[in-house]
């Protein structure tokens, strides 16, 4: 879909294991909402997936991924929020994953950000100037390092309590 003009709901079916890299980058339409169906077996993203798309809207990551590569959702240029399904077995989020909203105030990742309980590393800068979301954990989160910069320049609003099971901070996490 790369440089097209593409618009409106995007679903991707159930049967889609693997999404590569840069597969809407270019894209023109001011909305694109992008979601994956319910019992999704989508297993494996590819860095910069979605780099620098124009998406809106929620974006729901199936249960069997299991890691967000560098850059997937890097440069988003709509105002979105990440759902994880029930069950998610995510166990890492890449460097500048979800970095660089287009403006801080104007777009971005939005709503309430609940990290899965599985999910083990979130690397530097994985939501480096981001939009304005609240950050929480599920009840039993397995989190044990959080990288350089991890939510540099983000909204975070409202309280962020981090897990007890994290073992290494890095620098400037929240500057």
């Amino acid at each position: 879909f790369q440089q097209s003009g593409l618009s409106g709901n995007v679903v991707f079916p159930s049967s889609v294991t693997t999404v590569g890299g840069n597969i809407v980058r270019g894209c023109t339409s001011p909305t694109l909402s992008l979601s994956f169906e319910n019992g999704c077996k989508l297993s494996s993203l590819q860095k910069e997936s979605f780099y620098g798309a124009p998406l809106s809207g929620t974006i729901t990551l199936g249960a069997s991924l299991t890691s967000i590569p560098d850059r997937a959702f890097g440069r988003i240029t709509g105002t979105y929020s990440i759902v994880f399904e029930t069950g998610s077995q995510l166990q890492s989020i890449g460097h500048s994953a979800f970095a660089q909203a287009s403006t801080q105030t104007d777009g971005g990742l939005s709503g309430n950000l609940v990290l899965p309980a599985s999910l083990l590393t979130i690397s530097d800068s994985a939501f480096f100037n981001q939009g304005t979301f609240s950050l929480s954990f599920e009840s039993g989160s397995q989190l044990t390092s959080i990288g350089d910069g991890a939510f540099q320049q983000s909204g975070l609003s409202g309280n962020v309590v981090f897990p007890s099971s994290v073992t290494t901070v890095g620098g400037n996490i929240v500057r």
